[in-house]
């Protein structure tokens, strides 16, 4: 919660944690509102912090999903996220995913790498992945991965690397931007990663791995922390 002279912005979160096709994610879920007047919400950014090393890594607004489902959204669900008007006379609920952007640019990169390596799998073996039905890729990918070992093995481990969401108490810094008036509204939590979390979120690594060869239907794990608030900011 923000608290000023002329105005306040509040949003009440909860914190979704995720790792895997798009590298480390964070999602704010809960409701956005203004007092007194309209704002222009410009853009969301995040800072998170691991209290027990003081690492330090950058999140940017990226996607808007639906804010009234309770199970994960389906990519066609997804909205790019751009900036739009809070009214003050209706409170918006929200759900916005943030992205690490070195993480997701890694996850890209090693994804791509075996993209190709399938691709070159499958026409040496003149399959049409078309021809594969649904409940048979699983075991063409582990066809693929033993055939491939030593280049599948790197490309998870290069993937792995840049997981960083160990057990532990984290900080996490929200910003919000406004335009007419012109603002940046603060607003500091902390939050608790369990050993359980940690290892869920860490298998989407080969999740992800199997989504990019064309598994359908894959189910990735996230966290759902409670998040305190520490301070007031604005």
């Amino acid at each position: 919660m923000v608290d000023t002279s002329a105005s306040r912005l509040t949003t009440l979160p909860r914190l979704e944690v995720g790792f895997g096709y798009f590298g480390a994610t964070i999602a704010l879920v809960g409701t956005l509102r203004t007092l007194n007047h309209d704002q222009f919400i410009e853009e969301m950014r995040a800072r998170v912090i691991r209290k027990t090393d003081h690492s330090r890594h950058e999140f940017k607004w990226a996607v808007f999903r639906p804010a009234v489902s309770l199970l994960p959204p389906k990519i066609e669900e997804l909205q790019v996220a751009m900036g739009f008007l809070l009214s003050a006379s209706t409170p918006k609920a929200v759900s916005i995913q943030l992205h690490d952007t070195a993480t997701r640019s890694r996850a890209d990169q090693n994804l791509a790498q075996l993209r190709n390596e399938f691709a070159k799998y499958l026409m040496n073996n003149k399959i049409l992945i078309r021809d594969v039905v649904p409940s048979e890729r699983v075991a063409l990918y582990k066809k693929f991965s033993e055939a491939h070992h030593a280049a599948v093995t790197k490309i998870w481990t290069d993937f792995d690397r840049s997981f960083y969401w160990e057990p532990g108490q984290y900080e996490l810094n929200v910003e919000i931007s406004t335009s007419h008036p012109t603002k940046i509204y603060s607003f500091s939590y902390t939050f608790v990663l369990t050993p359980p979390d940690s290892e869920l979120l860490r298998a989407n690594t080969v999740y992800s791995m199997l989504a990019a060869c064309e598994v359908p239907d894959v189910v990735f794990n996230f966290a759902y922390c409670e998040l305190v608030e520490t301070t007031l900011g604005s």
